[in-house]
């Protein structure tokens, strides 16, 4: 009975000592690949947070219109000649002579714009956040965004290749989403309603905001399967704020807006 006793504790330490090994190999492995994964999407990362930043600091339109100039166009063909050559040159050119203005001191009227703008998904998809304007980002700052793995063994075009075909997929758009939540999440944490009615003083600007931050909470709302509800209180905090800083009666309409979504 005690040498059945014995071998059972012995199968048991066996048992266990494997599991906490195969356990550490799991980690280890894990930790890895997400290393791995960060490192590859910190190219996308580095340019997000630069274009919001130039963007949403300063409202400055020009720094798109450089971006898209260098953007535009789409793949052009390598036989086109010297004037083909001589547009990309001009294009990245701008690039590097282009000077983002001084930007606001103000950090809280940074936040509020950025939630402005952060809110309309479908403005950032199609006007900034585009996998051209990414691409015509990394073509000119590669060398100090791209994993050092790949910039100290291969060539641009080897590498280019694979950040521009993870451009092409859904992939990248989600990324960015996940990107866009972290600092609409950041934003709506930091939110006081009497620094908002400071940098929204017309009655109109703040009717615009709280349409934007409505369509995003109803998007989040209706769209998601299992909508963070931290984030949706947050998100229904604000709104309830902006709407009371409106005169009746539309104060009463967005109030009953915001109880319409079922939250």
């Amino acid at each position: 009975m005690r040498e059945r006793d014995f071998n059972t504790n012995n199968t048991n330490n066996i048992n266990y000592l494997l599991f906490s090994q195969f356990s550490i190999a799991d980690e280890i492995i894990r930790k890895y690949f997400s290393s791995l994964t960060t490192e590859f999407l910190s190219p996308i990362t580095v340019w997000y947070r630069s274009v919001m930043y130039n963007y949403c600091s300063t409202f400055d339109t020009s720094y798109l219109d450089v971006l898209n100039s260098a953007a535009g166009g789409g793949e052009r063909n390598e036989d086109d000649g010297e004037n083909a050559s001589a547009d990309r040159s001009r294009e990245k050119q701008a690039i590097v002579n282009y000077e983002v203005p001084r930007k606001t001191e103000n950090r809280e009227e940074n936040l509020y714009r950025t939630v402005f703008q952060l809110c309309d998904k479908n403005f950032l998809e199609k006007c900034l956040l585009s996998p051209a304007i990414f691409l015509a980002f990394f073509d000119k700052h590669h060398r100090q965004v791209a994993p050092s793995l790949w910039t100290a063994n291969h060539n641009y075009k080897s590498y280019k290749l694979i950040y521009e075909s993870f451009c092409n997929g859904i992939l990248f758009v989600n990324f960015l989403y996940q990107l866009i939540d972290e600092s609409l999440n950041e934003a709506f944490q930091h939110f006081e309603v009497d620094v908002f009615l400071t940098y929204y003083p017309t009655e109109q600007s703040r009717i615009d905001f709280f349409i934007t931050i409505y369509k995003y909470l109803q998007a989040l709302v209706e769209k998601c399967i299992d909508p963070d509800v931290l984030q949706v209180r947050a998100v229904t905090s604000v709104l309830a704020a902006v709407a009371s800083s409106i005169e009746p009666p539309l104060r009463e309409h967005f109030m009953n807006m915001i109880e319409g979504l079922r939250l």
